[in-house]
């Protein structure tokens, strides 16, 4: 039996892209201070901006990135100012 495509191409894109709207970006990738001394504990400044990085895109769209994966342009645009 084949497997059924619940959601058309865009529709998965709304769904689980990063979103490009600077108010988005904002609203879900913005670091509370609990989540930058989490963030801060870790060796290294590239552990440090790797955990942040994971915790904002488990947070939305919901999963962390997989391996291999690079990191979504938009991301590295929001992190130096957070």
């Amino acid at each position: 039996m084949g497997r059924r495509n619940l959601l058309t191409e865009e529709e998965r894109d709304q769904f689980f892209l990063v979103s490009v709207n600077e108010a988005n970006l904002i609203k879900h990738y913005t670091l509370s201070p609990d989540d930058l001394e989490k963030a801060l504990a870790k060796r290294g400044a590239r552990n440090q901006l790797g955990f942040a990085l994971q915790l904002c895109l488990l947070r939305y769209p919901g999963f962390g990135l997989r391996i291999d994966e690079p990191v979504p342009r938009i991301c590295w645009t929001i992190s130096p100012t957070n």
